[in-house]
C-alpha cells in the first residue's frame, strides 16, 4: 500500500495548482487519485490556523469494476 504524507499548509498555498498536482502524483502513481486529493485540499481551505495536511491511504472496498484500488483521507491539523 502507499504511504501516508503530510503537506505543510504555506507550502499547499504558495504552490501553483499544476505543481502540486505533479508532486501528488509522485506520492500516489495516479492522476485520478492525485485530484481527488487536491479536491479535498480545496474543500478545506486555506485558513491560517492550519498547520498542515495529513493525507492517508486507504484500500478500498471495490464495489464496481474498475474502482481505485486506494482511496485517501485528507485531514486538516490546527
Amino acid at each position: 500500500m502507499k504511504a501516508a504524507f503530510t503537506l505543510e499548509r504555506a507550502h499547499v498555498a504558495n504552490t501553483h495548482w499544476f505543481t502540486l498536482k505533479r508532486e501528488l502524483y509522485d506520492y500516489t502513481g495516479s492522476e485520478d487519485e492525485a485530484s481527488s486529493i487536491l479536491r479535498g485540499l480545496e474543500r478545506l481551505g486555506s485558513d491560517a490556523g492550519i498547520q498542515h495536511y495529513e493525507i492517508t491511504p486507504t484500500a478500498n472496498r471495490r464495489v464496481y469494476p474498475g474502482a481505485p484500488a486506494v482511496v485517501w483521507s485528507v485531514r486538516a491539523v490546527r
